[in-house]
């Protein structure tokens, strides 16, 4: 006998707005994501982006734990940036854009 079950997770923003940034500077977001699930642990990953960087880009999150993860905007050229990062759970089975 098997029991399956759906990650259940929280994002505290899906969206993020990084404004005007200069070449070559930073702009630095926060974000938590929360591992609702009273039992299972889920490992995460964050997809590489150019221009953007999440630190800690993976870990795992034990159940009923949250962590914070620092989002980075740090463009090295001109232009208007728009792209999706995505938050992969259960090693890629489950995507979350941001």
């Amino acid at each position: 006998m098997a029991r399956a079950m759906y990650p259940d997770i929280k994002i505290s923003k899906q969206l993020l707005n990084f404004g005007e940034c200069p070449s070559n500077e930073r702009r630095d977001m926060t974000l938590s994501i929360k591992n609702k699930n009273k039992t299972m642990i889920l490992d995460f990953n964050f997809s590489k982006v150019a221009h953007f960087k999440a630190v800690p880009s993976k870990g795992k999150l034990f159940p009923d734990s949250e962590h914070n993860i620092n989002v980075t905007f740090e463009p090295h050229s001109l232009g208007m940036f728009k792209q999706e990062l995505f938050l992969e759970i259960l090693n890629g089975l489950y995507k979350i854009p941001i």
